[in-house]
């Protein structure tokens, strides 16, 4: 992290969006501040992961040429046991702006 606070192009990068797009999410850091990072811990992302990664909320798109029959199969194999469904009330997720 501290290798990425001290590349030029990152901080003007930073800078650029702080101001582009300012007073909205899209203004911050895609990183974050390096105290929130290194607070993070695996349970938080699990927790997260379990709670906003389900099956209304995901999209599998293919282009080109794709195998229909493989696609689908790889689809089952890494998706399947997504849970359809929220146990309780589906979380907000609040607007960038």
């Amino acid at each position: 992290m501290q290798e990425i606070e001290n590349t030029p192009q990152d901080v003007i990068f930073d800078h650029l969006h702080a101001t582009a797009y300012q007073g909205t999410p899209l203004a911050r850091s895609v990183i974050g501040p390096t105290d929130n990072i290194k607070s993070i811990k695996k349970a938080d992302l699990l927790k997260y992961v379990g709670t906003h990664y389900k099956a209304p909320r995901m999209v599998l798109a293919a282009a080109g040429g794709i195998n229909h029959d493989q696609l689908v199969r790889l689809s089952e194999e890494h998706f399947g046991k997504v849970k359809a469904g929220y146990q309780g009330e589906v979380p907000d997720l609040l607007p960038c702006r």
